[in-house]
């Protein structure tokens, strides 16, 4: 099975976990401070948050296409592994060593692949779309607990 991110769900990953990380306490800080000075820096750190989350997708969509295109996340799953690649750094679990699954519920949301070893491999709930996701919970089975 092999299930890839598209550049869609790319970004709403990107906006979900950079969100409430960054731009939720700025406004915070905004709303506590509220001088001129401080809502100039507020501003300059807006901008910066819009770069990194609009920029950075905008780029991806425009010149990550092709051959050349790099997956920004994916996961296989054959009989000896699973692999799981976010921008072509992979994580390797051994079918023999895996011990099933959790979906962590603070924020950010993520899943957790677990190995027998105790050692786990987590990335973000919202990497996959739903369908995605539902085709790897089938696959993989009840969550633990």
């Amino acid at each position: 099975m092999d299930l890839k991110q598209t550049n869609l769900q790319s970004i709403l990953d990107r906006l979900y976990k950079t969100a409430l990380t960054f731009l939720l306490p700025q406004l915070g800080l905004l709303t506590i401070v509220g001088s001129k000075s401080d809502q100039y820096t507020f501003l300059l750190m807006f901008i910066v948050f819009l770069a990194l989350n609009i920029l950075i997708p905008v780029w991806l969509l425009i010149f990550n296409t092709g051959n050349s295109k790099i997956d920004s996340f994916s996961i296989t799953i054959d009989d000896q592994k699973i692999l799981v690649s976010t921008y072509e750094e992979v994580q390797k679990i051994d079918k023999a060593s895996y011990c099933g699954y959790k979906v962590t519920s603070q924020y950010p949301k993520q899943i957790q692949l677990l190995e027998a070893n105790g050692e786990h491999i987590e990335f973000s709930y919202y990497a996959l779309n739903k369908e995605q996701r539902n085709r790897l919970f089938d696959y993989l089975g009840p969550a633990k607990s």
